[in-house]
């Protein structure tokens, strides 16, 4: 069994380690690196290919970048796997976006209420793994992007901040995708700064 990870710091003090479970093209990690706030909390990047364009952004900042690759591995293997490495680097806190595999328990259990998720839709509408097709498919006029806790049932943890965005008429998956990662791109970074920060209340002014 893996021992719980170390109690977070206080929070939002200047020695919150934050971690970033990425896409290998890192948007993400790229948004919160440039964060006047919460860019000086990232502490380690975290992706599974080697030449990931997310490692580099890490890397150009300075920041401690892993490729965590485990091929077919069983999941509970690679989920001890990527506990140890956050404890290995006293992480606080974590964020899932984009990530290509499914956090596993024991990562859940180990930073309750202290790890967060990126979805492409006003939850509770549209959990699952495609949430655009979904959203086309039954025509709605709005969707958006929640940032939520992770906890053990799918995409049904606290809302940590969420934001709508308008459906175009003619709208197809890859142009909404597209759109709702550019406001991915500005929610996250003030997402965390909320979690991080204890207020769980929406989105705030970017100071």
């Amino acid at each position: 069994m893996i021992s719980n990870a170390s109690e977070p710091n206080q929070s939002g003090s200047p020695d919150t380690r934050v971690a970033v479970l990425s896409s290998n093209v890192g948007g993400h990690v790229q948004a919160l690196l440039e964060h006047r706030v919460v860019g000086q909390w990232i502490a380690l990047v975290v992706a599974e290919q080697p030449d990931a364009y997310a490692l580099r952004h890490a890397k150009w900042h300075g920041v401690t970048a892993v490729a965590l690759h485990a091929g077919k591995s069983h999941l509970d293997l690679y989920d001890i796997a990527l506990v140890r490495l956050l404890e290995e680097h006293a992480i606080d806190y974590v964020v899932v976006a984009g990530f290509p595999r499914i956090v596993g328990t024991e990562t859940v259990r180990a930073y309750e209420d202290r790890i967060v998720k990126v979805h492409h839709s006003l939850l509770p509408e549209f959990p699952g793994p495609d949430p655009v097709a979904d959203a086309l498919e039954l025509g709605v006029k709005e969707t958006g992007v929640t940032v939520h806790l992770i906890n053990r049932e799918l995409e049904a943890g606290p809302i940590v901040s969420q934001q709508a965005l308008e459906v175009r008429d003619g709208e197809n998956w890859h142009s909404l995708t597209q759109r709702l990662h550019q406001l991915e791109m500005q929610l996250l970074p003030v997402a965390v700064r909320t979690l991080v920060e204890g207020r769980r209340s929406g989105p705030r002014d970017d100071e």
